[in-house]
């Protein structure tokens, strides 16, 4: 992902097209990076890195409520009477055993087993789901399944112009979405994870599931893009949060008074999804990936299922036991942060050896503010509590393995 700590939209191409919202994000202090792009130019998707009180909107997330907007996530649609056990034989988890109003993490692989696109499906009725995925992936999802209908009864729908994407991180997301509720419309108390419910919110139909990925109360809403400003803006008031306010005793008041959220960057979700050990897709594991090495494969892969596209070499892998690599998680024994890429080492015979590298890394504030980790690492060298060096701002730092998250 490429990334600045400049604002202005001059360096990302087709700024506003791509998030709607990054004119008023910029006059509320949002600082940006690109998510994407081309030969280093950032041409990619540009959404808010932090808007510039990292520890507050950290904070929120653990105790009251951050409103982050996720551009760089799209729906594409699938409909028609076959649509379902179409993607059943296709994609690696459940699709047939999904009631309506629930959804799962799966993922489309190619023929030799490796992952092609990371997707939530939500059942939304009988004869259509709904796939979120990467605005990089919409069209080769489409292009992928599509070549294997043969007389299927199917039709896709790319919504990257039609839908957008606000997750609501903490444990105060019920109470705020319910002051922006339509009230003829069903609530979200007592909403599970995985669950997807129909919501009206500030008049318009919104939908929303649920997926703690930030190790927080995680609800995701899926917004129509003409009513994403009227709705963000309808969001950050009903949090609590004003742009410049003065800070006084009339200041204090009101936000004692109402919920205390606030609108957050990817800084402060990347720190919480990493301490909860959430891995990213295309960024802790990629299309050079197996399943069972992001993992998460109980999250990803059902063992009950009948065939899918690269079917056989994951049950393979599952039979003869173990991958060549697995993510884990890393607590480093400093506050020195390694960057994505870092080798991870280990003494063997007078020389260093490279068994695992890092994807993801923070400073954990749970932790106070220890540095952590998520690591792709060699098979045997995985297991919690093993100890190795990694180099982060040109010092060789011991660390440890861990399971994903530390919370």
């Amino acid at each position: 992902m490429n990334e600045t700590h400049e604002n202005g939209t001059g360096m990302f191409g087709g700024a506003d097209e791509a998030n709607p919202l990054m004119r008023i994000q910029e006059k509320m202090g949002g600082m940006f990076i690109a998510w994407g792009g081309d030969g280093g130019e950032f041409t990619g998707v540009p959404l808010v890195e932090s808007f510039d009180e990292y520890y507050a909107e950290y904070a929120a997330i653990r105790q009251r409520v951050g409103i982050l907007h996720m551009p760089q996530r799209t729906v594409v649609k699938m409909r028609g009477s076959e649509a379902c056990d179409f993607l059943h034989r296709m994609n690696t988890n459940d699709v047939n055993g999904l009631k309506v109003g629930e959804s799962n993490h799966a993922l489309l692989l190619n023929q030799k087993g490796r992952i092609d696109v990371d997707m939530i499906v939500m059942k939304v009725g009988e004869d259509e789901l709904w796939l979120e995925v990467d605005q990089h992936n919409a069209s080769r999802l489409i292009e992928s399944l599509d070549k294997m209908i043969f007389t299927e009864d199917i039709e896709f729908e790319d919504c990257s112009d039609q839908l957008e994407h606000i997750a609501l991180h903490g444990p105060a997301g019920v109470k705020l979405l319910e002051k922006l509720r339509t009230q003829e419309t069903e609530g979200l108390s007592g909403i599970e994870l995985w669950e997807h419910r129909e919501v009206k919110l500030h008049g318009v139909d919104c939908r929303v599931y649920r997926r703690d990925d930030a190790g927080s109360l995680g609800l995701h809403v899926l917004v129509p893009r003409d009513a994403l400003i009227a709705i963000y803006g309808e969001m950050v008031r009903a949090s609590g949060w004003e742009a410049g306010a003065e800070v006084d005793a009339e200041w204090a008041e009101k936000r004692r008074e109402g919920l205390r959220g606030r609108p957050i960057g990817w800084m402060a979700y990347n720190t919480a999804r990493i301490e909860a050990g959430t891995p990213i897709w295309m960024i802790d594991y990629g299309t050079d990936s197996l399943p069972a090495e992001t993992g998460i494969i109980d999250e990803l892969v059902s063992f009950t299922k009948g065939c899918y596209l690269g079917q056989e070499i994951v049950a393979r892998m599952h039979s003869r036991g173990h991958p060549k690599r697995i993510l884990v998680g890393l607590k480093l024994d400093a506050d020195k942060i390694p960057v994505a890429g870092s080798a991870v080492t280990e003494e063997k015979n007078g020389e260093s050896a490279i068994i695992g590298g890092i994807t993801s890394s923070t400073a954990s504030p749970l932790l106070g503010n220890q540095s952590i980790a998520l690591a792709v690492m060699k098979w045997g060298k995985h297991r919690a509590g093993s100890k190795f060096s990694v180099v982060a701002e040109e010092a060789s730092i011991a660390a440890e393995t861990c399971t994903l998250g530390v919370m």
